[in-house]
């Protein structure tokens, strides 16, 4: 489904490639284009960051930077996925959308993408765009925080004053096995969190 997405996306971007923004495009996007034209992710994902964060005299474009996004997306690109779920999330270049942040921030977090990990978990903690599971939630940002993210610590503090003993424990146990991949992947995959 991916593939013939991607190629759907490939064919509306050769078309719509000579956009008025991108025919006298800066000097870092006219040399990222061409890759990212041809389908390399990484170059559409860099294309997307500078059009997200006005970088470079690349002027801020939500629109451009989700259209780039989302076809390195559409490949599997991690960091992408993440940065679309966020953009559906706060609404930048998208509709506001929890089940679509829920949807891309599963994606990243399933490759281990701690950002995604521990916003993911926000989501489930909160009942958005997934059904509200505190447990789940902890054991998420406690894996997010093991991979560096320092907010992570703060969403588990937050959450152990909410949570008994019994519930805490738990959700660490749930955390030791979702270190493995195939683990993550089932609880996120299985009657608990339903994949979009």
């Amino acid at each position: 489904m991916r593939k013939l997405c991607y190629v759907l996306a490939s064919c509306l971007l050769i078309a719509t490639a000579t956009l008025a923004a991108e025919v006298q495009a800066p000097a870092p996007v006219a040399a990222l284009l061409p890759r990212a034209e041809s389908g390399d992710a990484e170059a559409q994902y860099l294309l997307g960051r500078l059009y997200y964060y006005d970088e470079q005299g690349v002027p801020r474009d939500y629109r451009l930077s989700f259209r780039w996004f989302r076809l390195a997306a559409l490949q599997g690109h991690a960091a992408a996925e993440y940065k679309l779920g966020g953009m559906y999330f706060s609404g930048r270049g998208v509709a506001r959308d929890d089940n679509q942040t829920v949807h891309w921030w599963r994606l990243a977090a399933l490759q281990g993408h701690a950002e995604a990990l521990n916003n993911l978990g926000a989501m489930i903690a909160n009942g958005r765009g997934a059904p509200q599971d505190r447990q789940l939630a902890y054991a998420l940002q406690a894996l997010s925080l093991a991979k560096g993210n320092e907010l992570a610590a703060e969403n588990l503090k937050a959450k152990a004053a909410i949570m008994n003993a019994n519930e805490i424990a738990a959700a660490e146990q749930l955390a030791r096995e979702l270190q493995s991949p195939d683990k993550l992947a089932e609880a996120l995959d299985a009657g608990r969190f339903p994949p979009q």
